[in-house]
């Protein structure tokens, strides 16, 4: 990532019981509080687009911007 010092959020979710709470929003704002306290310029997660939780959704209302599409890839035995 260019323009400076990131953090990057390597993992994160709700439980689905525990969903529909708000609780991944209340979360993520003070992950990226922190963040920002910390003096980093920007904060990175990566999603799955597909996803039909509304993750992305989510992350976009707080203001991520899909900026790279990736491709996993899979080899099973």
């Amino acid at each position: 990532m260019r323009g400076g010092p990131f953090g990057y959020i390597t993992a994160f979710g709700v439980r689905r019981d525990a969903r529909g709470q708000g609780l991944a929003r209340t979360l993520l704002a003070h992950v990226l509080r922190a963040l920002r306290e910390a003096g980093l310029e920007h904060a990175v997660l990566d999603a799955d687009a597909d996803s039909p939780t509304g993750a992305l959704g989510l992350y976009q209302s707080l203001g991520f911007t899909v900026t790279d599409r990736s491709i996993s890839l899979v080899k099973r035995f």
